[in-house]
């Protein structure tokens, strides 16, 4: 489920750009895609999202993800044409897969010192921006722990996928033990690192400083001017996009 979320190095025009504008593209689609209720805006979203996977060679990642979600994102579209209709049910799903797929999309091509730098100079506190680039490097690890977990229990013959719910339920409860269990452990190392380090002592350290190339500077104001006349034409000449 995770693929879809962890840092692929490649040499694609993506992942060279500077982290604010990949930040501001992301803040954009999935902004579009929550204001927008028009079927079409939304499919062309998407599709610029799966043009940016494809041109940033992460396309394989991403479907894996997408893999793994397919139950739940069946489950929205049930749900809302049971309680709506079929429009509506459609809309909501694409939605879903958009905004899920934006974030994708920044976190396969940006990695996480990257990302935190990028908060930091956009004026984000240094603690809040070190604790989520620390959840998003915990996260992946985490679920890496639990595949192994989940090979070495079965390779005990421990049947993780019983048809009953209640057997599978008391099954899995070493499996989430384990989980719960490594997630304290990886915490406290993370602690102790931190204490090593001194955090919040008023040192100041900082990594360079990356300029904005043009290219940077070209699709950061490309995605604003978008963003703009969207909003625009949404709030204000009243516009269904």
């Amino acid at each position: 489920m995770f693929k879809g979320f962890e840092y692929v190095e490649k040499n694609t025009f993506f992942h060279k750009l500077h982290p604010i504008p990949k930040i501001s593209i992301t803040i954009t689609i999935a902004t579009l895609s929550l204001i927008s209720n028009n079927f079409l805006s939304i499919i062309l979203l998407f599709l610029l999202l799966i043009t940016i996977l494809w041109s940033s060679k992460v396309l394989k990642n991403w479907l894996l993800t997408m893999k793994s979600i397919l139950l739940l994102w069946l489950l929205i579209i049930a749900l809302n044409i049971i309680y709506y209709d079929i429009f509506w049910g459609m809309v909501l799903g694409l939605k879903f897969l958009v905004l899920l797929s934006s974030f994708s999309v920044l976190f396969q091509i940006t990695s996480i010192d990257d990302f935190a730098d990028a908060l930091i100079r956009l004026h984000i506190p240094p603690m809040f921006a070190f604790l989520l680039s620390t959840s998003f490097r915990l996260i992946p690890t985490l679920a890496e722990e639990d595949q192994k977990m989940t090979e070495a229990l079965k390779s005990r013959c421990l049947d993780l996928e019983a048809k009953g719910i209640v057997d599978r339920i008391r099954n899995n409860l070493p499996r989430f033990t384990l989980i719960f269990v490594t997630g304290i452990r990886r915490a406290l190392q993370i602690a102790e690192a931190m204490e090593c380090r001194a955090f919040g002592a008023k040192i100041s350290v900082q990594r360079p400083n990356i300029p904005l190339k043009k290219r940077d500077k070209a699709t950061l104001i490309i995605t604003i001017l978008i963003f703009l006349s969207a909003l625009s034409l949404k709030y204000y000449f009243r516009l269904d996009i």
